[in-house]
């Protein structure tokens, strides 16, 4: 396409009789600027040729002219001000995170002693956590010394509630390369009429006494009597005044640092306790004690 045909503009050679016509009117496409401003001088009151200088210094026409039209506004919106119907700014969302602290309180490991520079046990509140998550509760020691610790369950039951009685108590071998334990003594105590809790804390003791002949001195309690361990760490009271002599015997049991150096406890569900749990039907069945190790 010729580019004088392009988009109506309107070339004018040199000579052509539409050059002389100031009065023709065509597109101008720099029509938003007063006419006249195209930066030409000519002659006062004639129409010079474009870009020439005349004699007078007066503007004369340019040499396009056109209809004048009003400069069209445009806005920055960089530069413009912020009103109310601004997009809102996102929302901060929570951060996830990927490795919750627990909350829990971190106890420090710092064995409580007596006036007279005897041991004491841990009470809670204030139980430093030990093994795997957490899971026992330390009574003696300054360290985790979990998983090299032999483990002692101890169950009782009686059959009906109170009648008769049984306790048992099995202590198992620290953990193996494999991460099993082996079976290494077993007891049994029939007790004739009795109830249920002073069947468990009779086979608490009585599992305190095997492990302290057999020389395991760093220990790992488990029962699934949550009345019997949450009294030995302090957390229930002991208003029974036949629990609490059997009480009062463990806790000295414990304290003993001729017998114990480590020991924490935890309580387990029965499912975890069932090698101490056959021992006391067992007995009950037989109505008379056993040894086996």
């Amino acid at each position: 396409m010729r580019l004088d045909k392009f988009a109506g503009f309107t070339i004018n050679k040199k000579g052509s009789a539409s050059a002389s016509s100031a009065s023709e009117s065509f597109f101008n496409p720099f029509g938003t600027e007063a006419a006249g401003s195209a930066g030409t001088t000519g002659t006062a009151g004639t129409t010079g040729s474009a870009g020439t200088t005349g004699t007078t210094g007066n503007t004369g026409s340019a040499g396009l002219v056109g209809p004048v039209k009003k400069a069209a506004h445009f806005m920055n919106i960089l530069d413009s001000p912020s009103t109310s119907s601004e997009m809102p700014l996102p929302k901060e969302q929570p951060v996830a995170k990927l490795f919750p602290i627990d909350a829990q309180e971190i106890i420090p490991m710092i064995q409580p002693i007596a006036k007279d520079g005897s041991r004491l046990l841990y009470k809670y509140p204030k139980l430093p956590k030990v093994g795997v998550k957490g899971a026992y509760s330390l009574l003696v020691g300054e360290s985790d010394r979990s998983e090299a610790a032999w483990l002692l369950q101890f169950d009782g039951a009686a059959n009906p509630n109170p009648g008769p009685a049984s306790s048992g108590a099995v202590l198992w071998s620290p953990q193996g390369i494999d991460g099993r334990r082996n079976p290494v003594f077993e007891s049994g105590k029939y007790l004739g009429k009795a109830t249920n809790n002073i069947a468990e804390v009779q086979g608490l003791l009585l599992g305190l006494k095997i492990a302290a002949t057999r020389g395991a001195r760093e220990l790992l309690i488990e029962g699934d009597s949550e009345l019997i361990i949450f009294q030995q760490t302090g957390k229930y009271k002991v208003s029974d005044k036949n629990l609490k002599a059997w009480w009062s015997e463990i806790q000295a049991a414990m304290m003993d640092e001729t017998a114990f150096d480590w020991i924490a406890i935890r309580q387990v569900p029965r499912e975890l306790n069932e090698r101490a749990d056959s021992i006391t039907k067992e007995v009950l069945a037989r109505k008379a004690g056993f040894q086996r190790g």
